[in-house]
């Protein structure tokens, strides 16, 4: 499993979008991953009941070699890191 790291936040098309990557060359060589929910948003795909998005039918649909799943390491304001999965 890769680790990635918040590298950016871009406006795509109006829409605010976190970019992540192992580091910031991989903006560069365009090998950047996203948060399927941001994704989700993006093309405002089915809501649930509760009005959250459906990410894991999303997901379903997606060709096995276009996701990824990977550790995400995450720093604070005070410089701590932690992992979210």
């Amino acid at each position: 499993m890769m680790n990635i790291k918040y590298l950016a936040r871009v406006n795509f098309y109006g829409l605010m979008l976190d970019v992540y990557g192992e580091n910031e060359q991989s903006i560069v060589n365009n090998d950047t991953r996203f948060l399927a929910v941001d994704v989700a948003r993006l093309i405002d795909f089915s809501k649930d009941s509760n009005g959250y998005y459906r990410t894991g039918r999303m997901i379903e649909n997606v060709d096995d070699d276009e996701k990824e799943e990977c550790i995400l390491t995450i720093q604070n304001m005070d410089g701590q890191v932690g992992h979210g999965g």
